[in-house]
């Protein structure tokens, strides 16, 4: 049996050392130093007129030029519903540029992109990129990395918005000129993610004519294996490249390998992953990555992370899957009444454990999967928003499983998560996303299959975060009548026309809203089908599986309509269930917090002295025979909405929830929610909180009003919310000189309640 030893403080042992499976990642170090870097150069800064007499604007009822005289700058402010595009006349030459940068300032959240044309064709267009509200205007990069080979001249550049609803104000548009060099991390700094064909990779530039080395002491039947790749922004058509990697030990035993590098462009860039064996050396063995180039060329690569890794018949295997906005009543295994079924999850439930009450720390995806992945509660990570970003400082539970020499992968089905925007790529060895908007699960699910098959005999963790179940509810065609009946028209005019608020966009014309419930059920039924193909990998057959969500979805109640605004048990009660070799089927009744989950998956791989927080959900200790402990006593379980407008306990039985601001997210016919107005409800006879006892059982709401107070207060500030940058760093380094940077720092609350306030709700409560 061989324990590698890991790169940093390993806590503990794991059931990887244990069965001698093992991966231990290996650092770079460049040997010559790297220049100074260039930074970007802003090629040409284009700002709003006077008037717009060669601008074109389309799908706007509103365009105006406003003077900023406090701030000495015009924007274009245009309003209007549908598509909105703004073109501005050329020429703009292909070859000067590689960046486009957009500030701007919009009133709701939206997407845009950026495209280029000649003679009204469109030869060039970006990815799409969110757009958020913000205080001040917020600046997008736009990466055409492709854009430097081109030697077309174009006559327009378009901004252009897929939908618009509220006002934009257009600011100024930047072409940006970025060197190289600045496509890839510098060696002289920690690895970051690198994306190529949709997959990102932790990674460092290797430059020709600038080594890179690492050590690493011997073991038998270890393997030497490391990734490379050529992103876009970095390639060179017909340069023949080498990269060369050379192994010696202190001997003076030696291997060298020469891999030829991809030029052509009609080639699609992918990632490549090296696999050398190290039987034949003694010792202390140093290796040397080389680029090879022609003389006075200067060209970079891509070189992720090298490790030595052991394999063996018995690694184990952690599987996180979560469904975004999946009820816990939406699984047929739950048996709520739902007319709903789901054969893969209900399998799941009956060879595991089913906990019956899961709660989520939020109602919103990222607050919540921050927490999950952390062990902390959105109140300490200060991650409120879609749109906030947790801080490199953070502890995930993906690097304590890489620490403890486990492989980690990801496979998310939505662009926001995708590294550089919500912060959760850290520790992943492999991150697979969408590069806009949202996929399907089954293009998630077929991400992991090359890794799982290049990664046999070695110990993995895997996340898969699927978005089925979250709107907009689109199953395919075969699955959209599955719990409609097909004789029924959801449109029939017939019908009384529901308010417009009720319905989503997308389902506008609908009359019957149960149809749109009943679309709901269709794409968990879909993704219960998708999620049975996991079962063709033979080794999550054996592995340990957890099945849960990031929070809920409200479908009528509390006049939230097909969301999951507001915090209530169909927002925040989430399924979860978890099979373990060894782990005896049983249903769990008692009350669980989704924050505890990371600290059970290290307990169930066997990485049980893993620095993290959080409470083993099986009671912290197993016998032999896998006989599980009795549970211990009831805790009070918090959460935390959307942008701190919420906070919320589950105690004994018993749901308050205290409203922080004055806020009303649904049903505009309705007066606001106030701040400070408190709502409590009985769980044995009201599970779905519709009838308030604030006022009937005034002593009970005190308690649980100060339960949530008193938590609140207790509140750490860790530091973990970073500015959310929709661009990258050197580019915005590059345009500080500008009005605008694109930094947002959302923050963490420092006072979530003031408990001197005396209005007239805080006034009974004295």
């Amino acid at each position: 049996c061989l324990a590698l030893a890991g790169c940093g403080q390993v806590d503990g042992a794991s059931s990887a050392q244990v069965l001698g499976a093992r991966v231990r990642h290996l650092a770079l170090e460049a040997r010559v130093p790297s220049p100074e870097r260039e930074l970007p150069v802003v090629v040409r800064k284009i700002e709003i007129p006077r008037d717009l007499p060669d601008w074109e604007i389309k799908g706007t009822a509103q365009v105006r030029v406003l003077q900023r005289p406090l701030k000495n700058f015009r924007t274009l402010h245009l309003a209007g519903e549908g598509r909105l595009r703004v073109t501005i006349p050329g020429p703009f030459v292909a070859r000067a540029f590689n960046q486009v940068a957009v500030t701007l300032k919009v009133e709701h959240q939206r997407t845009l992109a950026v495209d280029f044309r000649r003679g009204g064709r469109v030869l060039r267009r970006s990815h799409l990129l969110p757009a958020i509200p913000t205080r001040d205007p917020l600046t997008l990069v736009f990466d055409l990395p492709t854009m430097q080979r081109e030697r077309a001249v174009f006559d327009e550049l378009s901004i252009w918005f897929p939908k618009s609803n509220g006002s934009v104000d257009l600011v100024s548009v930047a072409l940006v000129n970025k060197p190289r060099s600045q496509w890839l991390p510098d060696p002289w700094g920690p690895p970051a993610p690198v994306e190529i064909d949709g997959e990102w990779r932790p990674a460092v530039g290797l430059s020709s004519g600038r080594p890179l080395t690492t050590s690493f002491t011997r073991r038998p039947n270890a393997r030497f294996e490391f990734d490379w790749g050529v992103p876009e922004g970095v390639r060179v058509p017909h340069v023949p490249l080498e990269l060369e990697v050379r192994l010696e030990d202190e001997t003076g035993t030696s291997k060298r390998q020469r891999m030829p590098v991809e030029t052509d462009m009609a080639v699609r860039s992918q990632w490549k992953s090296v696999s050398i064996g190290v039987d034949e050396f003694e010792g202390s063995v140093s290796a040397t990555f080389r680029l090879l180039a022609p003389a006075g060329q200067e060209v970079h690569l891509a070189l992720g992370e090298p490790r030595l890794v052991r394999r063996s018949d018995q690694a184990p295997t952690v599987v996180l899957i979560t469904s975004d906005a999946h009820r816990a009543d939406h699984v047929g295994a739950a048996n709520s009444g739902v007319d709903i079924a789901t054969p893969f999850l209900d399998e799941l439930a009956a060879r595991g454990v089913m906990f019956e009450d899961c709660t989520a720390p939020s109602n919103e995806s990222h607050p919540s999967l921050t927490a999950l992945m952390t062990g902390l509660s959105p109140r300490d990570t200060g991650i409120l928003s879609n749109i906030d970003t947790l801080s490199g400082d953070a502890r995930t539970l993906a690097e304590r499983f890489r620490v403890a020499g486990f492989l980690t992968f990801a496979s998310v089905s939505f662009a926001s998560l995708a590294p550089g925007r919500s912060g959760l790529e850290q520790g992943f060895d492999r991150v697979s996303a969408p590069m806009v908007g949202a996929r399907d699960s089954s293009e998630t699910l077929a991400a992991v299959g090359d890794w799982l098959a290049r990664s046999e005999g070695l110990p993995v963790f895997v996340w898969l975060h699927v978005a089925d179940a979250h709107s907009p509810y689109d199953p395919p065609e075969a699955w959209r009548r599955r719990y409609y009946d097909i004789h029924r028209d959801p449109r029939d005019r017939s019908l009384a026309e529901p308010p417009e608020w009720m319905l989503p966009e997308y389902q506008s014309s609908v009359r019957d809203p149960e149809f749109v419930s009943a679309l709901y059920r269709s794409e968990v039924s879909y993704l219960d089908d998708q999620l049975s193909r996991l079962l063709s990998y033979g080794r999550f057959q054996t592995g340990v599986i957890a099945f849960t969500s990031d929070c809920g979805e409200s479908l009528t109640a509390h006049d939230v309509y097909f969301a999951h605004d507001e915090l209530y048990p169909d927002t925040l009660s989430v399924p979860l269930i978890l099979t373990a070799p060894g782990l005896e089927p049983q249903r769990e009744s008692r009350p669980v917090a989704l924050l505890d989950l990371g600290r059970t998956l290290l307990q169930l791989a066997g990485v049980r002295d893993a620095t993290f927080p959080g409470t083993d959900l099986l009671s912290a200790e197993m016998d032999r025979f896998g006989l599980l402990l009795p549970g211990t006593q009831e805790q009070p379980r918090f959460a935390l909405s959307a942008d701190g407008l919420s906070a919320s306990v589950f105690f004994e039985d018993r749901f308050c929830v205290l409203h922080l601001r004055r806020h009303r997210l649904a049903n505009p016919t309705l007066p606001p929610i106030r701040a400070h107005e408190v709502e409590l409800y009985d769980l044995r006879e009201d599970p779905q909180c519709l009838d308030d006892l604030s006022s009937e059982r005034h002593s009970e709401a005190a308690e649980l009003r100060a339960l949530i107070i008193e938590w609140l207060g207790d509140a750490e500030q860790r530091g973990l919310n970073v500015p959310s940058l929709i661009g990258d760093s050197a580019t915005i380094e590059a345009l500080a000189t500008m009005e605008f940077v694109n930094s947002v720092r959302r923050g963490t609350v420092n006072t979530w309640f003031d408990e001197s306030c005396t209005c007239e709700r805080c006034t009974p409560f004295e």
